[in-house]
């Protein structure tokens, strides 16, 4: 029994040995594996890329009985398997200042429409994008001719949900008139 006690000790002993040695080592060298860990995902993250093409407006479009159109669009995604990447459909007056959104809005409260996120299983992509806006979410006057702008960006989140922008379209002019 004696034998025994002795042996649990002593490996208690080594174990606390081996804890505090692991520790040193892990102080020791923190800012060694931190600074290869920053250089790993910025290597990672400098390598990626969005671009988007073909814009374009279909008028006069019925979904749900609903009046409105579609906004087609293409994105390339490079090098972002795994990542959700957002497309987010931006919708500015004729001087271009933000619309404000009805059902359709970002955090600010401006006219935006964000489509479900696409998730590349590859590293190269092609995604071609229909999205349905109702004519009813535009403010309009009683008669006359209106002037918008459209304009698309794609970008993806952090976990702490801030944005980087990866691309965005040229900016796309269409007019509603009643």
């Amino acid at each position: 029994m004696g034998r025994c006690i002795f042996k649990l000790a002593f490996l208690t002993i080594l174990c606390c040995i081996a804890f505090f040695c692991i520790r040193i080592a892990y102080n020791i060298f923190k800012d060694d594996i931190n600074s290869w860990c920053n250089n790993v995902q910025q290597e990672k993250v400098s390598d990626i890329s969005a671009s988007t093409s073909d814009l374009t407006i279909e008028h006069n479009a019925e979904r749900d009985g609903m009046f409105g159109m579609y906004i087609h669009s293409k994105q390339n995604y490079r090098n972002l398997n795994g990542i959700a990447c957002y497309t987010a459909l931006y919708f500015f007056d004729d001087q271009g200042n933000p619309l404000i959104g009805k059902r359709f809005k970002d955090a600010n409260g401006n006219f935006c429409f964000i489509a479900p996120p696409l998730i590349p299983e590859t590293d190269n992509v092609t995604n071609e994008q229909r999205s349905f806006i109702p004519y009813d979410e535009f403010s309009l006057p009683e008669t006359g001719t209106v002037y918008f702008n459209c304009e698309l960006t794609v970008y993806i989140e952090n976990n702490k949900k801030q944005r980087t922008k990866l691309a965005s379209s040229s900016i796309s002019r269409f007019h509603l008139t009643r």
